[in-house]
């Protein structure tokens, strides 16, 4: 049964679900590396020293970046994102049919709604809100709804209402409406269209921008192509394929105009400190160039050998790029910190670049000491120069940057309107359900079977506590429906089961019961059964009247006394009153022979338990019920007694001792060993023996899990 809720539910879902579409932008966080971009300028050395792990890096950046306020936020204000305006659709259903029945509308018709619903939206309404700002005592958040309402009049106007349902004015399309409600909070209104019949409404709401960037968060996805590439992924969500795309490459255009001026800025300030740099570096070539001419005045010409300018020319450029390598590194400081793993490659590569210049210059000491002078004057002096001239070509490109409109991000693809649904397969999510279904049925047995043990086998009960099993009686679906059919007044009257149904397998085990009954009376003290259980529900009245019914088949006459005098029905079985009946006897108002009726059947008298009374068990305390069952055995056959719940009242306790044989009955799976012991114990207290027990309501094994076998077989006459 879970299986087949689990199932009509999934089915319904993916009927009435919403569509959603997704789209995607590709684009490339490297564009600008080969082409003078701020990144390739920075790092100079660093790249062929870095290889793709930068590159990398700096991919994932990118996409940090994208996710950022300074990306969402500006096109969440530019789309009027923060604000939700939609039209009221009816709950749980209406927005799926709505937007089934817009996929389908090519000739702009509203829906037709039911006549006691044409305040929801039902399919083809649209309104478009040029601006809607709120006080912030009034805008929705997370944990506040602050809906408006806003009612479509039509020809153009409307009426606007606040979260609690007052109306703040009406208003025209096209026009905008102010209404300063107090000296804290104001509402401003533009609609720029409405599409509705009148009297649709349509709800309206500003959310916190913190709100709505993390709607807008959810919704959106991004993440890199692969692990070896620059290339970005973007995607997004929504319910209508032209605004996700519309959102997406708004998102996407941001995020390539925040890099540029990122990069602007960040070339900015890396101008700003390169130009703070040239004096001294235009000091230390004045000071080198002087050192060198000096030098030359008073020697003469330099003159080197070709190893030696050799030697000379490579500690050059290794000095060069050490200086590079740590005005780079300095710029690094800026966006990085000491441990970053960018600052310390580039402190591993100045460190390289070190070792190699030390041998070059044990080298140099192994020249004689004029040449020594010579050599290192003429390579400071070259050094400062190539330092200054590389520190000026710099700061030109930084020049060109600053003022330029490349970014490293760069968009390859626009999104394309989707036209193809994103939802999940509705056959997937159909088994699935079925399965989770399935599976909680599983569990549910497994839990019901570790909390609670009621005992689902009649020989448990046997074995466990030595009582006799006298009948096992099967779950009746006739029974059930007709109780069902009773407790909802469709019927004014119960019936027997061999009346609703003849041939029922438990009217074939109430004849069985009957058989083995008979050896148990003709071996007690007399012709009464008394028939009771530890609780209510477990069906002792419908065991009663039911017995006694097939005991009267045999041609025996039969009385079945209703004794439960708290709760008794037994005459709602037999179309009578409770008036007239053992509580009378007992007060001596009316004799038995006044206090039994006579019923439809053959052979079956009834007497019902009379008016309800509250000292019902001093009632049965006395000697008048005595000396009325020993009249009442002696006029008939069999009598049956069908008394209260032995373990609530007393009361069963008190018939049980005139009668001659004692009957518990115990419901499928509704008690424990420690229940049927205390209802043994209770019966023993009195003084009486049970005589065996009746296993009711027994239920068909229906699945494998289950450790019991019920054999049952349905055995017509053949029709002539």
């Amino acid at each position: 049964m879970t299986t087949v809720v689990f199932f009509i539910i999934a089915v319904l879902f993916c009927l009435f679900r919403v569509p959603i579409y997704n789209a995607n932008i590709l684009m490339d966080a490297d564009a600008g590396s080969g082409s003078g971009s701020l990144s390739s300028v920075i790092s100079g050395e660093l790249p062929s020293i870095l290889g793709t792990s930068q590159t990398n890096a700096k991919a994932q950046t990118e996409v940090n970046l994208i996710q950022s306020r300074s990306v969402l936020e500006p096109v969440i204000k530019s789309l009027h994102l923060d604000v939700v305006a939609e039209p009221d659709y009816f709950p749980v259903i209406g927005k799926g049919l709505a937007h089934r029945y817009d996929a389908t509308n090519y000739s702009n018709e509203y829906a037709s709604p039911p006549l006691w619903l044409s305040s929801f939206a039902w399919g083809g309404e649209s309104i478009d809100i040029g601006q809607f700002e709120v006080s912030e005592p009034l805008k929705s958040s997370a944990t506040i709804s602050n809906t408006f309402t806003l009612v479509n009049l039509g020809q153009g106007r409307y009426e606007l209402y606040d979260p609690k349902n007052r109306m703040l004015g009406k208003g025209e399309v096209g026009k905008p409406f102010a209404k300063q409600l107090n000296s804290f909070t104001r509402v401003y209104l533009l609609v720029n269209s409405l599409q509705s019949p009148v009297g649709v409404k349509f709800k309206l709401k500003e959310l916190h921008m913190m709100d709505a960037l993390k709607a807008v968060s959810k919704k959106l996805t991004v993440g890199l192509a692969g692990k070896e590439t620059p290339l970005i992924n973007l995607g997004y969500t929504s319910y209508s394929p032209e605004k996700t795309a519309e959102i997406l490459d708004a998102i996407a255009d941001q995020a390539v105009r925040q890099d540029i001026y990122r990069k602007s800025e960040q070339a900015a300030k890396t101008l700003s400190f390169l130009n703070k740099r040239i004096p001294s570096v235009q000091q230390s070539v004045y000071q080198a160039e002087k050192a060198l001419n000096d030098y030359r005045a008073k020697s003469g010409n330099v003159s080197l050998t070709d190893e030696t300018k050799l030697v000379m020319k490579t500690i050059t450029d290794l000095e060069t790029k050490i200086y590079d390598l740590r005005v780079q590194k300095a710029q690094l400081l800026q966006q990085f910190t000491e441990r970053s793993v960018q600052v310390e490659q580039a402190n591993t590569s100045i460190a390289a670049l070190e070792a190699q210049l030390r041998s070059l210059n044990i080298r140099l000491k192994s020249l004689p000491q004029a040449d020594q002078v010579a050599v290192n004057l003429v390579r400071n002096a070259k050094v400062q120069n190539a330092i200054y001239t590389n520190l000026m070509e710099k700061i030109q490109q930084f020049e060109l940057l600053k003022a330029g409109t490349v970014g490293d991000l760069s968009i390859i693809d626009y999104a394309n309107v989707p036209y193809k649904k994103s939802n999940k397969s509705g056959a997937i999510i159909v088994i699935l359900a079925g399965l989770m279904g399935f599976f909680l049925s599983v569990a549910y047995v497994f839990i019901r079977k570790a909390l609670f043990q009621g005992i689902e086998d009649p020989d448990i009960i046997e074995n466990r506590h030595g009582l006799s099993v006298l009948g096992t009686l099967l779950a009746s679906k006739a029974q059930e429906h007709q109780i069902k059919e009773f407790k909802k007044n469709k019927v004014m009257q119960l019936k027997l089961l061999s009346e609703l149904d003849p041939m029922d397998m438990t009217v074939e085990a109430l004849r069985s019961l009957r058989t083995n009954l008979t050896f148990e009376l003709a071996a007690a003290k007399n012709n009464i059964i008394n028939i009771s259980g530890p609780c209510p529900n477990v069906g002792k009245t419908f065991v009663s009247v039911n017995l006694a019914h097939v005991l009267s088949e045999t041609g025996q006459r039969v009385l079945v006394i209703d004794g439960d005098l708290r709760r008794g029905s037994m005459h709602d079985y037999f179309g009578l009153s409770r008036e007239h009946g053992l509580v009378d006897v007992l007060e001596g108002k009316l004799t038995t022979e006044q206090a039994v009726h006579k019923t439809h059947i053959d052979n079956l008298d009834m007497m019902p338990t009379g008016a309800l009374v509250a000292k019902h068990a001093e009632l049965l305390m006395s000697n008048k019920l005595g000396e009325a069952l020993e009249q009442l055995s002696s006029s008939y056959d069999v009598v049956v007694i069908d008394t209260a719940p032995i373990l609530a009242i007393t009361d069963a306790s008190l018939v049980a001792q005139y009668a001659g044989t004692n009957i518990a009955v115990f419901a499928d799976a509704m008690h424990d060993d420690k229940e049927i012991e205390l209802t043994i114990h209770r019966f023993e207290k009195a003084g009486v023996k049970l005589a065996g027990f009746i296993f009711n309501n027994m239920q068909l094994a229906t699945t494998t899990l289950s450790n019991k076998y019920k054999y049952a077989y349905r055995y017509e006459p053949r029709k002539n």
